[in-house]
């Protein structure tokens, strides 16, 4: 399900990653209350198929939630799997391959629900909306619990994607602009293979050399960092967190890079301002930091 984030959140996300701050959390509860609202849509059609059926079989669920008219992510998902494992395994995310490993897995996952049959458990899980409960035995209640944890699994992905598309790119920019940097030396473009995946800027120096600038708001070890650099060529690297390595292969590859998730982090994008010879404004641990990037977030995100 694409996700949108409003202005006033990514100015939320970058203001927490420009003080040094974690930004987690906020993606974190962003990610609760889309899923709370999922679950919710998600029980009322449990409760809208099961009441529409008047001879309920064991495969309700299937008659209802395996149409192969929906859309192949929500049929994946429904099924208990995620795009992801079905693309990693087949290399491909064509409709019939979704269909086939979707419904493979169900087929298995009631195989499996029936082998755990023990008289000692017993679950029964009861939805009611709007007056009306009805009751799902243990078969059924597994089947829902394994669909939502895949979907939960899929939400998180999702999220942390669009972290990624929608606030490194202004981020970047604000970066720039808290030191003052002029327009004319930093761009946005697009990756040289034409593909939707973003470069995240350019820093264009005086004499007219480019440096390619990457963005990852990643955790500690995150091994897409090396492998960003060395499949981009990136010359200028800023990251919320990295590790001892990580800073290390920095180093050796002479890319510049900025941490951010420590004390004053940012300030470290002046060396690399310096260093490509673009002119900047110079701050200083005494400098009115705060004032600075609310200045610089307002002129990016018009707020």
């Amino acid at each position: 399900m694409p996700v949108t984030l409003r202005r006033e959140v990514v100015a939320d996300i970058i203001r927490v990653a420009l003080s040094g701050d974690d930004h987690r959390d906020i993606v974190i509860d962003l990610l609760d209350g889309a899923f709370v609202s999922y679950v919710i849509e998600f029980f009322e059609k449990i409760v809208y198929a099961k009441v529409r059926k008047r001879t309920i079989t064991r495969d309700w669920y299937r008659d209802h939630f395996l149409d192969q008219r929906l859309d192949k992510s929500q049929f994946a998902w429904n099924g208990g799997l995620n795009m992801k494992t079905i693309k990693n395994k087949h290399k491909s995310e064509r409709r019939q391959i979704v269909i086939d490993e979707a419904l493979g897995h169900y087929d298995k996952f009631l195989k499996l629900v029936d082998s755990l049959s023990d008289d000692r458990l017993n679950i029964d899980l009861s939805i009611t909306f709007r007056d009306v409960t009805v009751h799902l035995d243990m078969n059924e209640s597994l089947v829902v619990i394994n669909a939502l944890a895949v979907r939960r699994a899929a939400f998180r992905g999702g999220f942390w994607s669009t972290v990624g598309k929608q606030v490194e790119g202004p981020l970047m920019e604000t970066l720039c602009r808290v030191y003052d940097v002029d327009k004319k030396y930093f761009t946005k473009a697009l990756a040289e293979d034409n593909s939707l995946r973003e470069v995240d800027y350019h820093l264009l120096s005086p004499d007219g050399s480019k440096a390619k600038c990457e963005v990852k708001l990643m955790g500690v070890g995150n091994p897409e960092s090396a492998d960003a650099i060395h499949a981009r060529d990136t010359d200028v690297f800023v990251a919320s967190t990295l590790s001892e390595t990580n800073r290390i292969q920095l180093d050796e590859a002479g890319v510049f890079w900025t941490e951010l998730q420590v004390s004053k982090g940012f300030l470290r994008f002046q060396d690399t301002l310096a260093n490509l010879g673009i002119p900047y404004a110079e701050l200083d641990n005494g400098s009115d930091h705060a004032n600075r990037i609310e200045r610089a977030i307002r002129q990016v995100l018009l707020l």
